[in-house]
């Protein structure tokens, strides 16, 4: 039997292919963190607790192309246009995750945010002025008063309820020589 140089380089080819179909289908589960953009917050609320900066996703792909995703493009847009005042629960959906097809999104860690929202609100109060110490002997103070005399305050309305004016930082009078 002579040896046949053609068939052993055409084994070799179908060889190295069908290797690099089996290892390029191995599919690898990665844990990646992603920024999470909120998106539709009516201007009239608050988030008072419960926002988180990022989450946790486990993405499951092909080996060599699961090294490749961009952390930093990775952005979870958490639309919460539909939130009120008070608890709320927003869910993190895997459907949602900005990921090419050949990605499967396996996990979202933590599935949910608890949000207290509260009502925003503006409020004008005035402005007094504090005296470290009364004036010195012989002279009379007739008024102290602070430009602006109000200031206009926006927040949390159970905060701002509870303010009913905003105070200077204590003056000291110059004594006389």
């Amino acid at each position: 039997m002579k040896p046949n140089w053609q068939y052993l380089l055409l084994a070799l080819a179908m060889a190295l292919f069908c290797w690099y179909l089996v290892t390029g289908r191995e599919k690898v589960d990665t844990w990646m963190p992603m920024r999470v953009e909120m998106t539709g917050l009516p201007e009239d609320l608050y988030i008072k607790s419960g926002m988180v900066a990022t989450v946790d996703v486990l993405v499951r792909g092909p080996r060599g192309v699961a090294r490749k995703i961009d952390e930093s493009q990775i952005v979870y847009s958490l639309h919460l246009g539909k939130i009120a005042a008070g608890k709320n629960i927003v869910l993190f959906e895997t459907k949602n995750v900005p990921l090419p097809k050949v990605y499967e999104v396996v996990e979202i860690r933590p599935t949910r945010l608890e949000l207290e929202v509260e009502r925003r609100a503006v409020k004008v109060v005035p402005v007094k002025v504090v005296l470290r110490a009364s004036p010195p002997d012989g002279f009379a103070m007739s008024a102290a008063r602070a430009t602006p005399d109000t200031v206009r305050l926006s927040g949390p309305a159970g905060k701002l309820d509870k303010i009913t004016e905003i105070r200077t930082q204590p003056v000291t009078l110059p004594q006389p020589p």
